[in-house]
């Protein structure tokens, strides 16, 4: 299994070639580190592979996309010893649809337009802790006017996608399971994860 992974970056750079450019804010899409994370995310949900072969897979990028959703993993696995994604690993049908989200963001070359914060991926507002103290010993708590910033940026219900209508294009112009006959799978999926 490792092997595979040792090879894969080369196999999905050669397959999925594309120049990263910059933005004009100074954030960067990097086509190729997406199309690798969103492979590695993948298997990692899937129980391809452990959790330590995905924190140790994290592809180099500059793209904050890429950090963003690797960050906002975290919580997802038990970081103390090696394990898949099944049995009492297992996501949740709601952890699913977040990390299908996720996967659908990592297919586009959208600019991601959010503030960098730890664990992007959850409600920032369900974690203001105003205390500065109570901060320091609270995961992930966060200030309230880094929360209201945060927030500002975009309708999180949608992350790492800013606005809903960002979200519905790339429903509606998908780039996996676009093949012929994959209509009926697209519906399938689309209402699985709105």
């Amino acid at each position: 299994m490792l092997l595979i992974l040792i090879h894969l970056p080369e196999r999905l750079i050669q397959k999925y070639r594309k120049v990263s450019y910059g933005m004009a804010d100074g954030s960067q899409v990097d086509s190729v580190a997406r199309r690798i994370a969103a492979q590695l995310l993948r298997r990692f949900i899937g129980g391809r592979i452990s959790n330590d072969m995905f924190e140790d897979s994290e592809p180099q990028t500059k793209d904050r996309a890429v950090r963003a959703i690797w960050n906002t993993m975290w919580p997802f696995y038990d970081d103390l010893h090696e394990h898949v994604l099944s049995g009492k690993y297992k996501l949740s049908r709601e952890d699913l649809r977040l990390c299908s989200r996720w996967l659908i963001f990592l297919h586009t070359d959208q600019p991601y337009v959010w503030p960098d914060i730890a664990l992007a991926g959850f409600d920032p507002s369900q974690r203001v802790q105003p205390n500065a103290l109570l901060r320091f010993f609270s995961l992930g708590a966060l200030k309230p006017e880094v929360a209201s910033a945060f927030l500002a940026a975009g309708d999180h219900a949608y992350w790492p996608f800013a606005p809903k209508a960002d979200y519905r294009t790339a429903l509606s112009a998908p780039r996996l399971l676009a093949g012929k006959g994959s209509t009926q799978r697209i519906s399938s999926f689309k209402e699985g994860i709105q």
